[in-house]
């Protein structure tokens, strides 16, 4: 199943050089090609979530279907739908199978108040719209996993879990691969930072910030989960530990340290957990001392457009990278920024994407919100941002209550790992974070069968 996931991850990159109609033709062969792969290894229900997994960390890859840009995620989320109704119309499952929990229920209530926002109150409707239906199809994510696989079937949820964990680990083994190959003169899947020209690693996700949160939040599914499914768990964690180190994001090192530590001090009495933390940590170590290694002995500054002009970076180090004033001002002067559109759309918001529609960098409407708390009300207003974070509360009571069940912890931690890193970057229109709180509530659900018939 990683054989298939490498080679859909190299047959996407290469497609992207390809012309438009050819990439999309092509992805959709590949995809597809991969999905028949994955539901003859491990079933139709099954494959179709591990395949939603692998898509999820290739979202790097778009291909243009008119004025839209299509990604493999959203693919292998047709794919599912397709299964759903299949479920419905050929296996007479009935239509509760579409019927939402509390957390659905509240994401259903903010994309309606998203939509109401941006047909009233967007300066660019149509381009509001598009991101409303975007917001839409990335929250399957949450919805198919519950829905496709059957959560008596534990061996099942656990094939799903040891899939997650291997593609965690893979794409930071990746990331950290890509980093160093710069030292050879390799730019692939390397972005710079707008703020400081430092050449940082995305791998196959959408840029540095996705992908130094992932690795965060792999390091830490893999100490909580990796020995109850692997013999070595702290390969994992050391490459993940490696993938976080190459993206160079501060959230990310802060918050996943942060965890670790928070971990180590509640299972310090569970010694294989601590065996396998410690040998992880010092192997990222390791790997961390290679990446400094090949800072000294490679230029990896390039020169960057600030939205006005191509500037030379002036600033080298580490220091700087932590502390970049245009960085770190930047995000927090978006506050002042939208507060006048917060203040005249204060109730429903001013609509998905507006602000770059109002705040246009060098006459592009590409500038977004980094911050999600933010985002949120600025788009969707209070109405909205309230019933986000019922969503939130929702997932986090749901997951609290079955707190004892180690596949819920884990995958409760590791999410909470990505909700906290969004302080500094938001991936809402990405499914990968849907998908990771999906996978929360099917373990939530499995867990909740276990306790009813006492197994």
């Amino acid at each position: 199943m990683l054989a298939v996931a490498a080679g859909l991850g190299l047959g996407l990159g290469l497609l992207t050089l390809a012309p438009s109609r050819v990439g999309l033709a092509g992805a959709i062969l590949l995809v597809g090609g991969a999905a028949a792969l994955y539901v003859w290894f491990a079933g139709w229900r099954v494959g179709l979530v591990c395949l939603l997994i692998v898509t999820n960390f290739l979202d790097r890859y778009t291909f243009r279907a008119g004025s839209v840009d299509i990604r493999a995620e959203q693919l292998a989320a047709i794919l599912g739908l397709v299964a759903l109704v299949y479920l419905l119309m050929w296996r007479r499952r009935g239509w509760d199978i579409f019927r939402p929990n509390l957390a659905e229920a509240l994401v259903l209530l903010w994309i309606a108040i998203a939509l109401l926002s941006s047909l009233t109150a967007a300066p660019d409707v149509g381009r509001s719209i598009k991101g409303v239906a975007l917001l839409a199809v990335s929250a399957l994510g949450l919805a198919l996993p519950r829905r496709l696989v059957e959560p008596a079937i534990r061996a099942d949820v656990d094939l799903i879990v040891e899939m997650l964990l291997l593609v965690f680990a893979v794409e930071a083994a990746y990331g950290t691969l890509a980093f160093l190959a710069h030292v050879f003169g390799s730019d692939v899947s390397l972005g710079a930072n707008v703020a400081s020209g430092h050449l940082n690693a995305y791998g196959t996700l959408w840029e540095p910030n996705v992908f130094g949160a992932f690795c965060a939040s792999g390091a830490v599914l893999w100490t909580w989960l990796g020995q109850r499914h692997f013999r070595f768990a702290w390969i994992g964690i050391a490459v993940c530990l490696g993938g976080l180190i190459a993206s160079f994001t501060r959230a990310g090192w802060a918050i996943g340290l942060l965890m670790l530590a928070i971990i180590a001090l509640a299972q310090r009495r569970q010694r294989p957990i601590m065996r396998e933390l410690l040998i992880g940590a010092a192997g990222g170590v390791v790997i961390g001392l290679i990446i400094y290694g090949a800072g000294r002995a490679s230029d990896y500054y390039v020169p960057v457009n600030n939205g006005t002009a191509i500037v030379q970076p002036t600033q080298h180090g580490l220091s700087a990278l932590l502390a970049n004033p245009i960085d770190v001002i930047g995000r927090l002067d978006q506050v002042r920024i939208a507060g006048p559109d917060i203040e005249s759309h204060l109730l429903i918001g001013s609509g998905v994407a507006s602000f770059g529609e109002r705040h246009p960098i060098a006459h592009q409407a590409e500038q977004h919100l980094a911050n999600l708390e933010l985002a949120v009300l600025n788009d969707t207003g209070v109405l909205g941002l309230l019933a986000f974070l019922g969503f939130g509360a929702a997932v986090m009571v749901a997951a609290w209550r079955r707190r004892r069940d180690p596949t819920v912890a884990g995958l409760g931690v590791a999410t909470l790992v990505i909700a906290l890193t969004n302080i500094a970057t938001e991936t809402t229109e990405l499914m990968i974070t849907w998908l990771l709180v999906g996978l929360l509530l099917l373990a939530v659900d499995a867990a909740a069968r276990s306790g009813e018939t006492g197994s």
